[in-house]
């Protein structure tokens, strides 16, 4: 007997700027809703609002709070479910943060509840952990509660009344805008953070070669800076077992995210989606494999 797939749809996918999705007649399974579905890449979340608002779209995903309540004044459905975990990572082999009371002192520095209402507009909820809250492996944890005066005696006592560090931050606006409140929130217990934002891809590689202070990240811990396994293993003390069932759950590579040659995102985006040229093109002018261009793509946040 031959057997038929159970792939409800067939996605031919060209180097472009859109992907089309038509139901698969032989299916076996629930016939679907649409005739067709066509996936469309825009540069960012506000020209997928407006293509929205214009009737271009049908639906968008966006993780920008402020489009939320715009769609609310504008007669826009929307739908949320909890998603990505903003998480502070520190570098805790060197100083100053090599100290638990430094750490615990800018803990205290920060309102959590605060930084929710002004970077996520109230859209959001507090975490308790750095990984999601639907995630099996997600342990809560018992966060301080905001105290100036306690962060100051904390950093008086370590020798640090003065601390300055530098924070690595990608460079999306919403990035931006948390690591601003942050800093404003250090700067009112004496704190000194200079902001340095990079790309997505910049900002994995320095806080595992423990070139940076501390760095931002929008997912989960794990997801947030990306060795290969063994290095994960090495950094943590986690069996190599548990990391790669977390990996899999949260659709992380368990390879090394970064090939030898560097291959800056604006121009992967303009060479590969708005001019369409094929990821073997790509590798050959820059004489690498198109495994490393396809990494790269992932890196770069640009589906392959």
């Amino acid at each position: 007997m031959r057997e038929r797939r159970s792939n409800p749809a067939r996605t031919p996918w060209r180097a472009s700027k859109r992907a089309s999705r038509s139901p698969w007649r032989a299916c076996w399974g629930a016939k679907g809703h649409a005739d067709k579905i066509v996936h469309r890449v825009l540069p960012d979340s506000d020209s997928r609002y407006q293509s929205l608002r214009s009737g271009d779209a049908d639906l968008i995903w966006t993780e920008t709070p402020a489009q939320f309540k715009q769609a609310a004044g504008n007669g826009l459905r929307t739908a949320t479910r909890p998603g990505s975990t903003s998480t502070v990572l520190f570098n805790t082999k060197a100083a100053p943060f090599d100290d638990p009371r430094v750490r615990q002192a800018l803990q205290y520095a920060v309102d959590r509840e605060g930084v929710e209402k002004v970077v996520f507009l109230g859209q959001g909820t507090v975490s308790d952990g750095p990984i999601g809250s639907r995630s099996p492996y997600r342990a809560a944890n018992t966060y301080p509660a905001h105290d100036p005066a306690k962060a100051h005696a904390l950093l008086a006592g370590a020798g640090h009344p003065g601390l300055s560090f530098d924070y690595l931050v990608d460079n999306r606006p919403d990035a931006q805008q948390r690591a601003t409140v942050l800093q404003q929130m250090f700067a009112e217990v004496g704190v000194r953070m200079t902001i340095k934002p990079t790309d997505a891809a910049g900002l994995d590689t320095p806080g595992f070669r423990k070139d940076a202070h501390a760095q931002g990240t929008p997912r989960s811990a794990l997801r947030g800076a990306r060795p290969p396994l063994p290095g994960h293993r090495t950094e943590t003390g986690i069996a190599r077992r548990t990391l790669t069932e977390l990996a899999d759950e949260h659709g992380v590579s368990r390879h090394s995210p970064r090939p030898p040659t560097e291959i800056d995102r604006n121009w992967l985006y303009e060479q590969y989606v708005n001019q369409g040229r094929t990821l073997s093109a790509l590798a050959r002018e820059k004489a690498i494999s198109r495994a490393a261009v396809v990494r790269w793509c992932d890196i770069h946040e640009i589906p392959p």
